[in-house]
């Protein structure tokens, strides 16, 4: 009955939006045993930090569980992320450009990548309580509603007013090792694949965005949002709550800490 409910839905949803088939920077996920985070320079000062920001992706991407951050383990956890590392690599985000005045190479942003030992991260979840998620990463198709500003819009492949919010995507999209696609061309649902629709509204008051998503997964519909956050944290919040229903667990409850680099 799910099944089938939910690929109505997304039929009905779809005629006269469809799609888009995710590209290629949309579509690659990548490992639930790693974290990346921007940190300055690569010495012992800014990596403890980094290093509980990948750990922390790490333990939502393994469990597929948004709110398993709410434990009360996790803190302890991400204060010896050290002890789960299999390996580090830094980028430099500035690779190319001049240093400027008191910029020496320490200073600058660069990307850190943390590869966790996965029976490592497995055992730290399942001590928080929560078992590891094996199953495959689903594709979440997004339906956007816009509205703030003077403008209102949805985010399509093309559409000029949502260059940064597509950019945002493909960021947050990393954060939970899934892929997304967008409405294009008319077409159904493709099998497996999760869809979600929400509207963001820019709320002056908080001097953020309003953000709901609806989702009908298994013959339920789950709802969930947050209120005056960033376009990112709102597409994070989106993504985590996908990641749940694929997961078997429930979308991220407000206030729930997203993950973050």
């Amino acid at each position: 009955m799910g099944r089938s409910g939910c690929r109505w839905w997304g039929l009905a949803l779809g005629l006269g939006l469809g799609l888009a088939r995710p590209d290629a920077a949309l579509a690659a996920g990548g490992s639930r045993y790693t974290g990346q985070a921007i940190v300055t320079g690569t010495d012992m000062r800014d990596r403890p930090r980094g290093l509980a920001l990948c750990l922390a992706q790490a333990l939502v991407k393994a469990s597929g569980d948004p709110n398993v951050l709410r434990r009360p383990g996790v803190p302890a956890l991400e204060g010896k992320a050290t002890a789960f590392v299999a390996g580090l690599s830094y980028v430099d985000r500035m690779s190319g450009q001049p240093k400027h005045d008191e910029q020496g190479s320490r200073d600058r942003p660069f990307t850190l990548t943390a590869r966790f030992d996965p029976a490592k991260i497995d055992a730290a979840l399942v001590g928080l309580g929560v078992a590891p998620w094996r199953g495959p990463r689903p594709t979440v198709a997004l339906v956007i509603a816009v509205a703030g500003f003077g403008h209102a819009f949805t985010v399509t492949p093309t559409e000029p007013l949502a260059v940064d919010m597509r950019a945002a995507l493909v960021e947050e999209r990393r954060l939970y090792d899934v892929r997304v696609a967008l409405p294009a061309a008319a077409g159904a649902t493709p099998r497996g694949t999760i869809l979600v629709r929400g509207t963001l509204r820019w709320d002056q008051a908080h001097f953020g965005w309003r953000a709901r998503w609806a989702s009908l997964w298994y013959g339920r519909t789950y709802r969930w949002g947050e209120d005056g956050v960033p376009f990112d944290d709102a597409f994070g919040a989106a993504l985590a709550g996908a990641l749940g229903l694929a997961a078997g667990h429930a979308p991220p409850r407000p206030g729930t800490p997203l993950v973050r680099r």
